[in-house]
């Protein structure tokens, strides 16, 4: 995962009978992005790439691994149980 962190400063006319946003930035504090600032709208804009795959955290500790365990002893237990009967049965 690449985090990105960035702050975001502005500066506003007060003073004027319509208050209008006179500075817009986006000051990238960590990863990498380009921001395109629009102070008409109001707005910061970026491309953020989409990458495939999934880097989601590891939850579930060793709850999940034996669950894992128990599973495959099943299956292997299954498939022993059933080479056993058809063995029994050909005789």
């Amino acid at each position: 995962m690449h985090p990105i962190k960035f702050s975001i400063a502005t500066s506003h006319d007060i003073a004027s009978a319509v208050p209008k946003l006179t500075y817009l930035n986006g000051d990238l504090v960590d990863g990498q992005i380009i921001f395109t600032a629009d102070k008409d709208e109001g707005s910061l804009t970026a491309n953020v790439v989409n990458y495939k795959g999934s880097e989601l955290p590891n939850t579930g500790g060793m709850g999940t691994t034996i669950l894992y365990a128990a599973g495959i002893i099943l299956i292997l237990a299954a498939g022993a149980f059933l080479v056993m009967q058809k063995k029994a049965e050909n005789k």
